[in-house]
């Protein structure tokens, strides 16, 4: 008797083997022509809002340099770095503000409504950083306030220029090409609304279990590298304005050579010399001090 579970073919015995297919779970593909038209209106939005501080910011740097101020207080023993830490904790808690109200509005404005609040919170943070760090770039290459002032509004809008050609051209961009992108960061925080916008369009929206793992299959950007790339133009426009600033420090400023900062003496300070501690124990060491008159009382007249 054949087996149940046996077919036979040519008079021979084969198993009787069945076939199932189903398929893989993914989620639905949506078209969300909001969403698609924000990828493109919203960061031009973004850098329209900011424009005006950059102008500003950058003609304040510029201005402080022109009339002198700067080299007044390091000539009164103010140190650089209190005098850019200044500069930059004052507009970091101006810009913060504005980066929380847009936060809010476009969590609970249902722009981005499936996304984590605070990795929006930290995306706007680490652009505004990145923002004043330009500012500190640019202003460090002109000694007129009002040239300045047309450089800040100029190089702000140049610095978005490049994303317009993304948004026709993401598909055909390698990781390396975005991560090009990236390296200004208007350009950077276009392709980072892009991101987040891919992620609400899947339903998801960015949250810590995904900010740093690839949109799909066929994209490997995500978000992580749009944060890793701000603190990087940060760093390099900080950078960058360092030295330019030792270099060309203005008209009325004491430039450094061009290698200071291989200098230990520009780190570790000078060294006190043989004839410098001479004279500094002469003048505390006199004697010819006039002497207080006994005879006389203090008053006023």
């Amino acid at each position: 008797m054949a087996n149940p579970d046996m077919t036979e073919c040519e008079g021979v015995l084969q198993p009787e083997i069945s076939v199932s297919m189903r398929q893989l779970p993914y989620p639905q593909y949506t078209i969300d022509v909001f969403l698609s038209i924000i990828v493109t209106i919203l960061p031009f939005f973004v850098i329209l809002a900011y424009i005006y501080s950059a102008g500003i910011f950058t003609k304040e740097l510029v201005l402080e340099k022109e009339t002198r101020i700067r080299e007044s207080m390091l000539m009164m023993g103010l140190q650089q770095w209190v005098l850019w830490t200044t500069w930059f904790i004052k507009q970091f808690i101006l810009l913060l503000i504005s980066a929380i109200f847009v936060t809010i509005l476009l969590k609970f404005g249902q722009v981005f409504p499936n996304s984590n609040f605070l990795l929006l919170l930290i995306f706007f943070i680490l652009y505004i950083v990145s923002f004043i760090s330009f500012c500190f770039f640019l202003s460090v290459w002109f000694n007129t306030a009002r040239v300045g002032l047309l450089v800040g509004f100029l190089g702000w809008f140049m610095n978005y220029v490049p994303y317009l050609f993304v948004p026709g051209q993401y598909n055909n961009l390698d990781l390396g090409g975005k991560i090009a992108f990236c390296i200004l960061s208007n350009s950077c925080m276009g392709l980072g609304i892009n991101t987040i916008s891919l992620l609400e369009i899947r339903g998801e929206g960015v949250q810590w279990g995904n900010f740093a793992e690839d949109i799909s299959l066929d994209d490997d950007f995500h978000l992580g590298y749009v944060f890793l790339m701000l603190i990087v133009d940060s760093i390099v426009y900080m950078l960058i304005a360092w030295y330019v600033n030792g270099v060309k420090p203005g008209q009325y400023g004491v430039p450094k050579p061009i290698y200071f900062p291989f200098q230990p003496s520009y780190w570790l300070g000078r060294p006190l010399t043989s004839k410098t501690k001479k004279a500094n124990q002469s003048w505390f060491c006199r004697t010819d001090w006039h002497e207080r008159p006994s005879a006389t009382r203090p008053s006023l007249r």
